[in-house]
This record gives structure tokens, C-alpha cells and sequence, in this order.
């Protein structure tokens, strides 16, 4: 909504916006590129990036078309993207969807399988067994076995142990907590200590 009703000025904003984001992080030229005016960036892909770099590349260097030629990059001077590009971009987007949303079922499961034996909940726990089943049949490469399911127990048995106030905490800022909430709940009875003095 924020894009139909912003027009072209958000759409302008967010370029520059992730222009800057890139500059910041060291990628001055993508940073410098993202800022211009998309005809202007559009030139400067087709006859200075994308020879310089001997193809289209992603942000770290990885190729993702590389076998480009001189009449895709003058089309894309015009603003025209390659088209085995365009491709390569949707089914990278549809294969990455898919992987994301595979593991998001399979760590969910394990979940379900620990939180469902941690309740004792036996109808739970038939309903998950069954929905594994289900989750391995599709995908028998990736299957949720007796390995995977005591790995998942372990890491949420872990978690649960360095639980505090029902949040975890990374290791390495453990110690800094600890010392932040002994000053604060120094603080907090120090208050309540002068509350009651004033009182009484």
C-alpha cells in the first residue's frame, strides 16, 4: 500500500536509502549506482559494471549470469535485462522460497515432537508423528530420523536450561546480563527501601 500510494518519490527513497545502506557496508560503486536515477544506473550496468566484472555477479562475487553478451549489454545500457538473467532471478527466488519454506516445516515439527513429549500431551504427540510421516514421504532426502529428532531435543533442552525470565541469552552476553540485572534489581529494592522510609 505504502508503495501504490507513496508513487515514485518512495519508490526513488527506498533506492537511495538501500544506496546508502551499501556505501556503509563498503560497496561504494553499487552504493553510488543504486542512487542514480534508474535510466543512469541502467548505463552504467551495461557498459561499466557488468564488463568490468565480466558478467552479472552477485554481492559478494558469486556469478549468476557470466556468459554475457555484447548485444544484452547494450540492451541492458537501454534498460532492457537480460533475459536468461530475468530467469536465473525467478527461479532463484521460487528454489530459495521453497528451501526456506522446507526447513521452517521441519524445524516446526521438531518442535511440536519436543513440546508435545515435554507436556505429555499423547494425542499432540500422535498428530506430529503422523504429520512427519507425511513430511518424509515428501521429502525422503531430508527426512526427520531418530538422529535429527535427538539433535532437536538436545538444542531445545539446552535452550530451556538457559532460559531466563522466559528469554534466551547468548552465551556471550550472559555474563554482562547477569551484571545488568543484579544493578537493577539493586536499584529497584534501593527505590522501594527509600519508599518505605519516607513512609514510615
Amino acid at each position: 500500500m505504502a508503495y501504490v500510494f507513496g508513487g515514485p518519490a518512495l519508490s526513488v527513497a527506498a533506492r537511495f536509502g538501500r544506496g546508502v545502506n551499501d556505501i556503509a557496508e563498503g560497496n561504494v560503486a553499487r552504493g553510488i549506482e543504486g542512487m542514480l536515477p534508474t535510466s543512469l544506473a541502467n548505463l552504467n550496468k551495461g557498459l561499466f559494471r557488468y564488463p568490468a566484472e565480466d558478467g552479472i555477479m552477485t554481492r559478494r562475487g558469486d556469478p549468476i549470469y557470466d556468459d554475457i553478451t555484447t548485444g544484452e549489454l547494450m540492451a541492458q545500457a537501454l534498460g532492457f535485462a537480460p533475459s536468461e538473467y530475468t530467469f536465473r532471478q525467478e527461479e532463484n527466488a521460487t528454489t530459495k522460497r521453497i528451501d526456506i519454506a522446507t526447513n521452517k516445516l521441519r524445524s516446526k515439527l521438531h518442535k511440536r515432537y519436543y513440546l508435545a513429549l515435554r507436556m505429555g500431551d499423547y494425542d499432540e504427540y500422535k498428530a506430529v508423528m503422523e504429520d512427519i510421516a507425511e513430511f518424509n514421504r515428501k521429502h525422503p532426502t531430508y527426512m526427520i530420523n531418530p538422529d535429527s529428532i535427538d539433535k532437536s531435543m538436545s538444542q531445545h533442552m539446552e535452550t530451556s536450561a538457559k532460559m531466563h525470565n522466559g528469554i534466551s541469552i547468548s552465551p556471550g552476553m550472559r555474563y554482562e546480563i547477569q551484571q545488568h540485572l543484579s544493578e537493577y534489581q539493586r536499584g529497584y529494592f534501593d527505590d522501594d527501601f527509600d519508599e518505605g522510609e519516607e513512609t514510615a
